[in-house]
């Protein structure tokens, strides 16, 4: 019985990891394109882009990460991939308190590329 209370707080525990995502599309597109592979999405810390673009919205991604940025990176990029975006842009990261361990805030402009 104890062995199985311990293993279900446990289990709880990890449940309970944050991990939360949001996009808000913009009107700066005129047409909604298509998914993109998340893989594929290139990131930028500035809008120094070496190709033009437009913007179709804004990607935020939280997640119990200790010090391992990448987990909220790629959370990042599977919402930009939602809005069809090729690359973000302007990212910050942003290292709070989580829930068992340091949690890390990602945020950016998704862009995709024009012609």
């Amino acid at each position: 019985m104890k062995g199985t209370i311990y293993y279900l707080i446990v289990f709880g525990t990890f449940l309970s990891a944050c991990s939360s995502t949001a996009y808000l599309r913009t009107n700066d597109f005129a047409s909604i394109p298509p998914p993109t592979n998340p893989n594929n999405i290139r990131i930028f810390p500035l809008d120094n882009v070496d190709r033009k673009y437009s913007i179709v919205g804004t990607v935020i991604a939280c997640a119990d990460a200790g010090s391992n940025a990448s987990i909220t990176v790629k959370h990042l990029q599977r919402q930009a991939a939602k809005l069809g975006a090729d690359a973000i842009i302007n990212m910050t990261l942003e290292y709070t308190t989580g829930e068992w361990r340091p949690a890390i805030t990602a945020s950016g402009t998704a862009v995709k590329y024009t012609n």
